[in-house]
Parts: structure tokens; sequence; C-alpha cells
């Protein structure tokens, strides 16, 4: 997440298709994208690229409840290693409903649909609840508005019983938009925790 100009949705990319990184997209057999600017934006000429990839009928530049109530029962007829981009549609009703529609309902059943989603966002907040409950891996480069810090300390809070769990968060928000470009939140699976880094390797202790 990230006001424009940032570099969040090239970041987005890299970790998709660098070698150096988590190479997603060798790991998926079936893409979609949902991107109202997806032939326009220079940043994702890497993805338009790679070929069979994010062929034409699952590319989705107007991006409504409809659209991911298609890919929810594409998935759930056929479940093989997918991929869903999502980007630069936060501004459709269709990703933000609360815990309602079709979005909501991908998110939820993502790990039974063997499905992965990558969302760029340019507030936290206007990503849907059941997306952010489910995301294991938040980046959140420095924002224009207050509301992503209290939406990280309500959901992405590492000692939520802790009484100065806010001054906590706040500290190591900081520590990472000051010291990187970004700061990664990891919850890794089954554990409970919650870690902070800035950059990709500095853990914030």
């Amino acid at each position: 997440t990230g006001r424009s100009t940032l570099g969040k949705t090239t970041l987005a990319v890299d970790l998709m298709c660098k070698p150096e990184g988590p190479q997603l997209m060798s790991q998926v057999k079936r893409c979609y994208a949902c991107c109202p600017t997806w032939y326009q934006q220079p940043a994702l000429k890497r993805l338009r690229k790679i070929k069979g990839a994010f062929i034409s009928k699952n590319v989705y530049t107007r991006v409504n409840d409809s659209v991911f109530d298609k890919i929810y029962k594409e998935l759930d007829k056929k479940s093989i290693p997918t991929i869903l981009f999502v980007d630069d549609a936060a501004a459709e009703a269709a990703t933000n409903k609360g815990n309602k529609g079709a979005f909501s309902r991908l998110c939820l059943a993502s790990p039974h649909l063997n499905l992965t989603i990558i969302g760029c966002f340019q507030r936290l907040s206007s990503a849907s609840p059941a997306f952010r409950d489910n995301t294991e891996g938040l980046i959140s480069f420095i924002p224009s508005k207050t509301l992503d810090v209290e939406t990280i300390y309500h959901e992405f809070n590492p000692s939520p019983a802790a009484e100065q769990s806010l001054k906590i968060v706040k500290a190591a928000l900081y520590t990472a938009w000051t010291s990187a470009r970004f700061c990664f939140i990891w919850r890794p699976n089954f554990t409970g925790k919650v870690d902070y880094y800035a950059g990709f390797k500095q853990k914030i202790e």
C-alpha cells in the first residue's frame, strides 16, 4: 500500500518476476489481472510480456463484483496454482464491500482454491477487510493519512495485549519508513506472530 509514485506496483512486479525474489510467476499455472490501467502502466510491461501468462480473456480493466464472481467459479471448478493481480482497483466498489461480495469470498477461500492474491492499493483501508484479514505479507510505503497507521495498529499488531502496543507499532513503522523505502509486515502461517521489517532484511525487534 502507498500513494502514487512510491513504486509499489514496480516492487510487486519485481517480487513476481525477479530471479532473486520469490519467483511467484514460476509457481503458477493460471493468471488473472484486475486492473483498469493494465495496458497503460509501464510498470506492468514485464507482466504483459510473459508469454501465455496473462491471456486477454483473464485480464479485466473494468472491475466489478461479477468479475470476481466469475473468477471464483472458474477456480472452484478447476483448482490449479493461480495468481490474481489486483491493482488500481481500490476506487471500485467491488474490492471494498466489507466482508461481503465476490472479492471477499475469493479472499476467504483463496487457500482452498490454490490462489495467491497480489493487491496494490493506495490506502490499506481501501482493501476489503477479508483481504486484510487473510494477508500473510503487507508492504506499506509511508502513507499520507494516519488512517493507515490506525488500521495497521488494529489489524497487524505484534503485541495487542501490551499496554504500550500503539507505541510499539508506531515506533516500528517510523523506523522502517525512515531507514528503508517501506515496512514489510509478515504474518507466518500457523504461528500467530507478526514480524516487522525495514525493507525485507532488517527485522525490527
